[in-house]
């Protein structure tokens, strides 16, 4: 059983949540061009090693002033539910080992992984829809493997209308250099959060107000 309750408990789920002073990052779009992903804007996210705890807690609270909390939610989650998510084999094609990947989500400004990902969409009771951009062709297994959904292990969460209420996270980079095809293989090495286009930010304020959905209680 668990002694956590999840964000879920504690929130209502966020559908058009507010921004303030959240910037695209003009790298991930081109990312995002170059490797067939529309309809979608990116957002900066501060790449510190915690960038995925990062671009949840901005999608979720509009700052990323809850990604520690997260962070120490999910390491405790990965350690609760191990026998869980070691057996979904296909992630280790893509992840280092299920305790390496445990261990350094306990370990501030450690980079995070599918394993870290799926352990994630428990601890905030919502989806991650996980985006790969196929900057490698279209034959990338990676990308097959890492464009998908991570359901929460509790709360029957059906997958088949569960995309409304998910939250986006874009596999990136924070140089440009990576987005050419220069490199014969490309590897992200940071997380930005996603919204729908209709919800981007004004690109002459930088800034995007939406209908706030989300109380916290």
């Amino acid at each position: 059983s668990h002694f956590l309750e999840p964000y879920g408990n504690l929130v209502t789920p966020a559908v058009s949540p507010i921004f303030i002073d959240t910037q695209e990052d003009e790298i991930s779009r081109e990312i995002m061009q170059n490797g067939g992903i529309e309809g979608y804007t990116a957002l900066q996210s501060t790449g510190n090693g915690n960038c995925l705890f990062n671009s949840v807690s901005i999608l979720l609270f509009g700052n990323e002033s809850k990604a520690v909390e997260l962070r120490v939610r999910t390491a405790l989650e990965m350690i609760c539910s191990s026998q869980v998510y070691s057996k979904m084999s296909d992630l280790l094609i893509v992840s280092p080992s299920y305790l390496d990947a445990t261990v350094d989500c306990a370990k501030k400004e450690s980079w995070s992984c599918a394993w870290t990902m799926q352990a994630l969409a428990t601890v905030i009771d919502m989806p991650i829809v996980s985006m790969y951009p196929r900057l490698n062709g279209s034959a990338d297994k990676v990308a097959d493997i890492l464009n998908r959904q991570f359901l929460p292990l509790h709360g029957g969460v059906d997958s088949s209308s569960s995309e409304h209420n998910a939250v986006y996270i874009l596999w990136s980079h924070t140089s440009l250099c990576q987005t050419t095809r220069k490199r014969k293989i490309w590897t992200p090495n940071h997380f930005v959060p996603l919204i729908k286009s209709h919800y981007s930010p004004v690109m002459a304020s930088k800034h995007l107000i939406a209908e706030v959905s989300m109380i916290l209680i």
